[in-house]
């Protein structure tokens, strides 16, 4: 499964920190560290069989000479989602940035393969079943003693009853201690062009965090090379006008930064007036 492969990758992380075998980059997390070391395994150890999650990465490229080049021009923010997997801050990470580690780290076999064994994580915490009760002795109990040696039966109904009680409480702890607080993972951020889903909980600093939308989630992203809009785009892209420049959308409703804009139905006019434009710009 593929909780099993990501959870043996952060296994190894872990592995290999201890045993003083990564990168002072990913000792030390950061966006542009991570760049770094992109660029240092890319350098050092670029195989064909990771080209899949590099193309998915950082773009299409020739060769290791080229996608170097792409690792050095890309925004450093595209990285924050990977920090989040390597720290265990999201629940359910994207399958690239678990991609992308087990790459960093040199982790085999990658990438991911349905039907392959992944070495289960052992915990070196032993829990306890939540439907079985810690089994703790009833206090003793001492019979008093009335006349000629009989047991009073009032005088046991508090001793049982605190036995009852404490049988009760240590179920209570336990059933509860063992059920994980439910995941809050109903948000979403705007990451350079698309939206990335993330738990209600977590603290992206200015970056503006929305309640989950499962249609933008999958189908609202930034058209980011504007040589491929054609006349058949019209009806399917939208564009809004920021700074004299315009950017394309493959959705309608508000900018992802800043709310307060609507996007617009592309239109022939816009493709004659602005597409070729802003081609002929770069």
């Amino acid at each position: 499964m593929f909780l099993d492969y990501q959870q043996a990758i952060l296994e190894r992380f872990e592995q290999k920190k201890a045993a003083n075998e990564l990168s002072l980059r990913l000792v030390d997390l950061s966006r542009a560290n991570l760049r770094d070391e992109c660029i240092a395994v890319c350098t050092n150890r670029f195989e064909r069989k990771d080209e899949r999650t590099l193309e998915a990465f950082f773009g299409k490229k020739e060769d290791a000479a080229d996608y170097i080049k792409a690792i050095e021009k890309i925004d450093i923010d595209k990285f924050r989602p990977v920090i989040n997997f390597i720290k265990g801050s999201v629940s359910n990470p994207a399958q690239l940035s678990v991609e992308l580690v087990a790459w960093l780290i040199d982790f085999r076999p990658r990438p991911f393969q349905h039907g392959d064994r992944y070495p289960e994580i052992q915990s070196e915490t032993i829990k306890q079943p939540v439907n079985e009760p810690v089994s703790i002795p009833p206090p003793p109990v001492v019979f008093a003693s009335e006349g000629r040696g009989k047991t009073n039966p009032k005088k046991l109904i508090t001793p049982v009853l605190i036995f009852c009680l404490l049988i009760a409480g240590a179920y209570f702890v336990l059933k509860n201690a063992n059920q994980e607080a439910p995941v809050r993972e109903s948000c979403m951020y705007w990451n350079i062009d698309h939206y990335e889903k993330i738990s209600c909980d977590e603290k992206m600093g200015d970056i503006m965090v929305i309640a989950l939308d499962s249609v933008k989630l999958k189908h609202f992203t930034k058209i980011m090379k504007e040589d491929t809009i054609t006349y058949n785009c019209i009806g399917k892209l939208w564009y809004i006008k920021i700074n004299n420049k315009l950017e394309y959308y493959t959705a309608r409703g508000k900018h992802p930064l800043n709310p307060a804009l609507t996007l617009k139905p592309i239109t022939a006019h816009i493709i004659d007036t602005w597409v070729s434009r802003d081609s002929l710009n770069k």
